[in-house]
């Protein structure tokens, strides 16, 4: 009888510690956390741990907008705000979630989505939303948790959504002969340096730059290019994306070109030299597309942009202060970057991004190897959760997206550096 007292008595004492650990406890000072986007809510107790919203498939790369909010219990009564900004599309206003589920504007008043409540928290106010009708740009989400009936302390998180359209031409590729043989070469002469190339998958189209300040595109079934454009300097980087119908080149004039649906003149340009002093010199060292080519990467000397493929005003434009960016890489699902700069003092930096800036910086040391002007090589995972990159210390570094601290070095040849890397 004892022994099962004794048991009943633990049992009861771990379903109790079970429900005390999913209670979230009420803010007694000011916190905030942004997140990269989720397609469910993550519950925890721990509320730097906390996700509360989730934003369905368009967290991945799919069509659907479904906001889902998630909390535990809370310890105390806590009233629940909830907030939409879309500063590419309405940039003077804040939308607050009403209890109702409709929105008002900011300037009517904040209104707590849900007031005084203990209650967990699994709701979706409003359905499935397809992305395919909801204007392109960036969508701020927000949600914060307060003391019921007052606001000096809090819980704040952060989180968005990226909508950008597909090309008209993205699902209408023209058939085109296959290679024949195991090998096809061609030529193409431009009289000067070729410093740029970029080819699509199975060689479809290629994109090339150099120092005649051309951009060359070609298809593998002719030679001679497609098309020429003349920039206004030094082509210094080009890419390509999978279908090879969008491309992106950066050149010495400061201007980053955008290309699509095999039209020979830019579908939109971007003068860096916008965002810097008459003194200054505009440089766009680097640039890259997503796969599918909906989003696009740079880096000019001081900034790193992020542009979605219908509009010429940055998504993302994190400036820099002091040292020089010179490359760049974007994750297939334009969800991440991460961008190197060239050596600077004692080593260079490596910097990983998402659409709201800065996640984490990396140094790394310089250890004399190669040229004094070496840009810092950086590649990303498809998914963005894995970084690597390369330098003057003749080592290769891997990381996860959730540490500045590497997963592991390697070391390759003595006194080498690395040149290039690649996922």
């Amino acid at each position: 009888m004892i022994k099962r007292i004794t048991f009943c008595t633990a049992a009861v004492l771990i379903v109790s510690g079970v429900a005390l650990a999913q209670t979230v406890p009420v803010p007694d000072s000011q916190q905030y956390w942004a997140y990269s986007p989720t397609s469910l809510p993550v519950k925890d107790a721990n509320p730097s741990s906390v996700k509360p919203l989730g934003v369905g498939s368009v967290a991945t790369g799919g069509g659907n907008f479904s906001l889902r909010i998630g909390f535990y219990q809370f310890a105390g009564p806590v009233d629940i705000y909830c907030a939409i900004s879309a500063p590419s599309v309405d940039p003077a206003n804040l939308y607050i979630l009403k209890p109702d589920n409709t929105f008002q504007l900011q300037s009517m008043g904040v209104v707590p989505w849900k007031a005084n409540t203990t209650a967990s928290v699994d709701e979706t106010p409003f359905g499935t939303i397809p992305t395919s009708g909801l204007p392109s740009g960036i969508y701020h989400l927000f949600i914060a948790v307060t003391p019921a009936g007052d606001s000096n302390s809090f819980y704040f998180w952060g989180t968005y959504i990226t909508v950008v359209k597909e090309a008209s031409c993205s699902a209408a590729i023209p058939v085109e002969a296959a290679a024949q043989g195991n090998y096809r070469t061609l030529q193409h002469d431009t009289g000067t340096s070729v410093g740029a190339v970029a080819i699509a998958k199975n060689g479809w189209r290629a994109v090339a730059g150099g120092q005649d300040n051309k951009i060359y595109y070609f298809k593998r079934s002719r030679a001679s290019p497609v098309f020429t454009y003349a920039t206004g300097g030094q082509v210094n980087s080009v890419a390509i994306s999978r279908d090879g119908r969008a491309f992106a080149a950066g050149s010495q004039d400061g201007r980053i070109y955008f290309f699509e649906c095999d039209q020979s003149t830019p579908a939109w340009t971007y003068d860096t030299a916008l965002d810097i002093s008459s003194s200054e010199t505009a440089v766009v060292e680097g640039v890259d597309i997503s796969k599918d080519g909906r989003w696009i990467a740079a880096v000019s000397r001081y900034h790193v942009y992020l542009f979605g493929r219908n509009s010429a005003i940055p998504l993302l434009k994190q400036n820099f202060s002091s040292g020089t960016l010179a490359t760049v890489a974007i994750s297939s699902d334009g969800s991440h970057l991460v961008a190197g700069t060239m050596p600077e003092g004692n080593g260079s930096r490596v910097f990983y991004l998402n659409h709201l800036g800065i996640i984490w910086t990396h140094n790394m040391q310089d250890l004399g190897w190669g040229p004094n002007d070496l840009h810092t090589p950086v590649a990303i995972s498809a998914d963005g959760r894995a970084i690597a990159a390369g330098g003057r210390d003749n080592r290769v570094h891997f990381w996860s997206g959730s540490s500045s601290t590497p997963l592991w070095t390697y070391q390759i040849a003595q006194d080498s550096p690395v040149f290039s890397i690649a996922y």
